[in-house]
């Protein structure tokens, strides 16, 4: 547990109870550390539009469009609560009634301690597998239920590809979209591309999406190449764009791979993080290269042969995800009211 948990623990639980002695907070509550988080529960939302959003800081609050919804700062001091993440130390209370989220599709790196999934009341995978992997490890409390993030993809809320590519006036070149994991984790391959991303442009449009600790260094550079895009939030309309991911080992290829179109990604070791599974699963859905020349000898090649990996990604995606039908947020919400009913009263 982090030094933080301690230090709060006392005058937290202090100010909850007297709060929820004077009159108990009903309202079911989301923390959302960052933009991403706010993508994750905006699907649900559709379902309970209700929930009050707290925002870790008033920054993230103005990166986030908040029209039509509750919203408030942390500290609050809540009786139900949502989150994507495992900030326990925010919230340590016991009396809280809690739901996890997957903040990323399927878990790409090994599972962290079972504590901090079963301090939850109940914890939202993205899929049955996963939720039976979950128990093999110790984490008693979850239930896989699909990825809410992809809905708008599965559900008509995203235009077709062609209608996207028109609108951000892009000719009939390829659409290459680049990602890259946190560059400290041991497992990105931002160092393979990134100084020679520019040699692509004339051939292709490109758009880069980078982890949100990725080191400024390197969205600097990003920034300084004309005619290339960074994706800052909304991912899922650019995913929709492009016609092929060149990645590493980010989660978000789970989500490319939901649409069933071309992935190639750089071979990294395993080391101690990527779980064995997933080091398959790459080598299962997408062409493997070491180099950027190998990339540019590859690239016309997977463009060509679009369905050369599909029954690969076919099979993965019903092992990533409960199903893709634009309705895992439907089945979030159900969850959360099973658990969340309105208590009343004091506690």
């Amino acid at each position: 547990m982090v030094l933080s948990y301690y230090l709060l623990y006392i005058p937290y639980r202090v100010a909850w109870k007297v709060k929820n002695f004077i009159k108990m907070d009903d309202n079911i509550y989301f923390y959302c550390s960052n933009t991403l988080d706010f993508q994750i529960i905006k699907p649900v939302m559709k379902y309970l539009p209700d929930i009050i959003i707290i925002f870790k800081n008033r920054k993230l609050k103005q990166e986030v469009s908040t029209t039509g919804i509750k919203y408030t700062f942390w500290p609050v001091f809540p009786t139900k609560l949502i989150m994507a993440r495992h900030p326990i130390h925010l919230f340590p209370e016991k009396k809280i009634i809690k739901i996890g989220m997957r903040h990323g599709a399927y878990h790409f790196k090994k599972m962290i301690n079972e504590k901090k999934y079963n301090w939850f009341d109940k914890f939202l995978f993205t899929s049955p597998t996963e939720e039976k992997e979950a128990r093999k490890v110790g984490i008693k409390n979850g239930v896989g239920i699909g990825f809410p993030k992809l809905d708008p993809l599965f559900n008509g809320e995203i235009p077709e590809q062609e209608i996207l590519k028109k609108e951000f006036g892009f000719t009939e070149k390829p659409v290459l979209l680049f990602s890259a994991t946190w560059n400290k984790s041991g497992i990105s391959a931002i160092d393979k591309w990134i100084y020679r991303i520019n040699e692509l442009k004339t051939k292709y449009h490109i758009l880069v999406t980078l982890h949100p600790k990725m080191s400024k260094k390197y969205q600097t550079i990003v920034s300084a190449y004309s005619d290339i895009y960074q994706i800052k939030h909304e991912i899922l309309k650019y995913l929709q764009m492009a016609d092929i991911m060149i990645s590493d080992t980010s989660s978000i290829i789970a989500e490319f791979c939901s649409l069933d179109k071309p992935i190639i990604t750089f071979r990294i070791s395993p080391g101690k993080r990527l779980s064995n599974e997933i080091f398959q699963m790459l080598n299962e859905i997408s062409y493997r290269i070491d180099s950027f020349e190998e990339l540019k000898s590859v690239l016309p090649i997977a463009l060509k042969n679009r369905n050369e990996f599909s029954e690969n990604r076919r099979k993965w995606n019903r092992i990533l995800f409960y199903k893709l039908d634009g309705k895992a947020g439907k089945r979030a919400a159900k969850e959360i009211k099973k658990l969340m009913r309105p208590q009343g009263g004091k506690r």
